[in-house]
């Protein structure tokens, strides 16, 4: 799954880059996680300022959940 949303992150950033108006795109990982996807409270995704990195749990999730993250 991780190859098939990799060009369609790299199009949305593109586009959010230029609508959104920021100078720098985060780094952005995209994380297999399975313990996580079993809890109801799971994480979807979490931002981390320091590193301006967006991290994407992948797991058990449709594309377009994934992409709204």
């Amino acid at each position: 799954m991780k190859e098939e949303l990799r060009p369609l992150l790299k199009k949305f950033l593109v586009f959010a880059k230029n609508n959104l108006t920021f100078k720098k795109p985060p780094k952005l990982f995209l994380r297999q996680d399975t313990a996580n996807q079993k809890s109801i409270f799971g994480k979807t995704a979490h931002y981390d300022p320091h590193q301006s990195s967006i991290t994407l749990y992948v797991s058990g999730r449709h594309p377009k959940d994934i992409m709204r993250s």
